[in-house]
C-alpha cells in the first residue's frame, strides 16, 4: 500500500517493459501527486502529471523544445554557464570543494539560460536559493520538510500542512517554490508568441491561447494514442506548469549525477584515463558535435546513472483499466512502482560485477543488452523528456573539468552501502 493506494513494488524489467511500451494504452497516466492539480481538471498541469491525449499533446509540444536542432542553439549557454563554474571552482582549489553544492549552482544558472534566457548570474543566483529552500543543499533538509511525508501517507495531508506551518511561522516556507511560481508568472508575462528565442519559456508561449479550451478532456480510460489527433496549443496555466516542471525536473538529478560521476571517476584512475584520453581528442573550441563523440565519457555517465538512478521513487504507472500481463493481473486503479536501483544491480542483469563501475557495459556489443536493463530516465512513450539535455550538460562539465585537474578524494568523504532487496 502507498497510503490508501493499492500498490505493486517491481524490479522485473520484463514486467515494466510490458507496462510502459506494449500495454502503454492501459498505464498511461502516472500516480497522482497527492498534492498536486488535478491531472484531468485544472487548467494549469504539466507533462509529468498530465495523462491521455492532454499528456501526449504537452509531450509533442515540449519535444521540440528539447530536440536536437534546438539543444544546438541552446548549447554555447550552456558553455558559458560551465566557463562560469569552472573559473569560480578555479578559485577554490586551494581547500576541499563541496562538489554537490557546487554543482546546484552551476545547474540553476544553465536552467535560468536554457528554461527562461536569463544570462545574468547575479539575477540568476534567485533561482539557486529558491531551489534549495525546497530540495536543501543536504539530502538530510530535504527529507525534514514534513510536506515530502505526503508520498507516504498522503491521506494526513492536512496534518503534514499543519506540522510545515508549526516548523516555521513564514508563509513564504510552507511553500517554498510559491516565490519561484510568481517569479515564472512573471518571466512568462513578459514573453510574446514568435519571439526569436530558443530557451524553453519562449517555446511553450509560441503555442500559448489563453481563449483555447480544448484541453478539456477524458483522460481517465484507456487511450490508444496513435487515434489521437494532436493540437498544438497550450493553455496560460500549462505554460506556467511546464516551465515550472522542465526546470525543476533538472536541478538536483544533474547536480546529483555529476557530483557521483567526479566521485566515481576519481576512485577508478583508469575510467579517468580513458576519459582524458578522449578529452586530449577534443577541438580547442568545444562544439555540440564534437561531445557527440566522446563514447567513452557517454559510456562513463551512463555506468553512474546505473549505480545511482537518484530519480527512482518518480517512475510509476496506475493502471487505468484492467489489464493482464502474463500471469499477472493489474485491476484498475492499482499502482506501480519501479525499483530501479535494484534492478540497476541485479546480477541477473549485469552479471556477478553488478555493484562495480565498469563503463565499458555500455561500449560495442556489450552495450546492446545493457540498453535492456538501464532505465535511469524510464521507459517507453514517457521516458524523461530532458534526458538529452541532461546528458549534453553533464559531457560539457566532465571535459571543462578534466582539462584542468583530475579529481581527488579527500579523507573526510563516506562510503555508502547498498544492498539490494530480497
Amino acid at each position: 500500500m502507498h497510503g490508501a493506494q493499492p500498490t505493486i513494488v517491481t524490479s522485473d524489467v520484463a514486467l515494466i517493459q510490458q507496462i510502459c511500451s506494449r500495454h502503454f494504452s492501459h498505464f498511461h497516466s502516472r500516480m497522482v501527486e497527492p498534492f498536486g492539480a488535478d491531472p484531468d481538471s485544472s487548467d494549469a498541469v504539466h507533462m509529468f502529471a498530465a495523462r491521455g491525449a492532454r499528456w501526449k499533446r504537452l509531450r509533442t509540444t515540449a519535444s521540440a523544445a528539447v530536440s536536437n536542432a534546438n539543444l544546438k542553439k541552446l548549447f554555447p549557454s550552456i558553455v558559458e554557464s560551465v566557463d562560469w563554474f569552472i573559473q569560480e571552482l578555479s578559485s577554490q582549489l586551494d581547500r576541499p570543494i563541496p562538489l554537490h553544492s557546487s554543482f546546484q549552482r552551476l545547474t540553476s544558472d544553465v536552467i535560468a539560460r536554457c528554461a527562461f534566457g536569463v544570462a545574468d548570474r547575479r539575477r540568476n543566483a534567485n533561482y539557486l536559493s529558491l531551489f534549495q529552500s525546497a530540495f536543501g543543499d543536504k539530502p538530510d533538509k530535504a527529507l525534514s520538510n514534513p510536506l515530502n511525508l505526503q508520498w507516504i501517507l498522503p491521506e494526513l495531508a492536512p496534518l503534514w500542512k499543519w506540522l510545515a506551518s508549526r516548523r516555521s511561522p513564514k508563509k513564504e516556507e510552507h511553500n517554498p517554490l510559491g516565490k519561484y511560481d510568481d517569479l515564472i508568472s512573471n518571466l512568462s508575462k513578459e514573453r510574446t508568441p514568435g519571439e526569436a528565442k530558443s530557451d524553453f519559456l519562449q517555446f511553450f508561449k509560441n503555442v500559448e491561447d489563453s481563449q483555447w479550451n480544448g484541453w478539456i478532456t477524458i483522460n481517465d480510460k484507456r487511450t490508444n494514442m496513435s487515434e489521437i489527433q494532436l493540437v498544438r496549443k497550450m493553455t496560460e496555466g500549462e505554460t506556467r506548469a511546464q516551465s515550472r516542471f522542465i526546470s525543476i525536473a533538472g536541478f538536483d538529478t544533474t547536480a546529483n549525477s555529476l557530483t557521483y560521476l567526479c566521485h566515481l571517476l576519481a576512485l577508478h584512475a583508469d575510467c579517468l584515463d580513458r576519459v582524458l584520453a578522449e578529452v586530449d581528442a577534443l577541438p580547442e573550441e568545444l562544439d555540440y558535435d564534437s561531445l557527440q563523440n566522446m563514447p567513452y565519457l557517454h559510456a562513463a555517465i551512463c555506468e553512474t546513472l546505473r549505480l545511482y538512478p537518484h530519480a527512482s521513487p518518480l517512475q510509476s504507472r496506475l493502471c487505468i483499466e484492467d489489464c493482464q500481463i502474463d500471469d499477472h493481473h493489474f485491476p484498475r486503479g492499482v499502482a506501480i512502482m519501479f525499483d530501479t536501483w535494484s534492478a540497476h544491480r541485479n546480477p541477473d542483469y549485469w552479471g556477478d560485477d553488478a555493484e562495480q563501475f565498469r563503463p565499458e557495459r555500455f561500449l560495442g556489443e556489450e552495450a546492446k543488452r545493457s540498453a535492456r536493463f538501464w532505465m535511469a530516465f524510464g521507459v517507453g512513450p514517457r521516458q524523461c523528456i530532458g534526458m538529452r539535455f541532461a546528458i549534453l550538460e553533464e559531457k560539457d562539465v566532465q571535459p571543462a573539468l578534466t582539462l584542468r585537474d583530475t579529481g581527488t578524494i579527500w579523507p573526510e568523504r563516506i562510503d555508502g552501502v547498498f544492498s539490494r532487496r530480497a
